[in-house]
């Protein structure tokens, strides 16, 4: 029978998985996050420690060989009121934290509230949970597409649908 691990042995296994110096830097962003708001949940996806309110993605810790980034999801809604956040995706914003530096416990406690009302006041840019994202529609490819045109086989993945099967060799073997 299976069990389930709790989620505080996760974060300590996190933690564990980190240099002494990614380490001390990443439990004082953590730290800073939860004086900011105690009530955020953590969790540890994609080999990151995230912070979630309910099942939206606040924030991540990610660690890297000579900083540690405290990462926004919603970051693109908070670039104009904190300059110190550096990144030019979509929503994807982060504060980079170089190692054996000291954490500015109050400029992260600043972002820290201001995500979370920017959460709180309709996204700021943060992704609708699963349940809502709607998938796109499988599009249909003309025959002589080749996989070095189009699509790559029905083993691929991807959402096209061939009106009649390409005759060349398989190149997903």
């Amino acid at each position: 029978m299976r069990g389930t691990v709790r989620p505080n042995a996760l974060v300590a296994a996190y933690f564990d998985t980190l240099t002494p110096e990614q380490r001390e830097t990443a439990q004082a962003l953590q730290r800073a996050v939860l004086e900011a708001a105690p009530a955020l949940l953590q969790s540890v996806k994609w080999g990151n420690l995230v912070f979630m309110t309910g099942r939206d993605n606040l924030m991540a810790i990610v660690a890297h060989k000579s900083h540690v980034n405290l990462q926004f999801f919603n970051g693109a809604a908070l670039a104009a009121q904190f300059p110190k956040l550096e990144g030019t995706g979509k929503s994807l914003r982060h504060l980079k934290c170089r190692l054996r530096q000291p954490v500015d416990t109050a400029l992260v406690q600043a972002l820290v509230r201001a995500a979370l009302e920017a959460s709180k006041s309709g996204g700021g840019g943060l992704a609708s949970p699963v349940s809502e994202r709607t998938v796109p529609p499988r599009v249909s490819v003309p025959s002589d597409t080749s996989p070095a045109t189009g699509c790559c086989g029905p083993r691929c993945g991807c959402r096209c649908v061939r009106k009649t099967p390409w005759s060349g060799p398989a190149p997903w073997r």
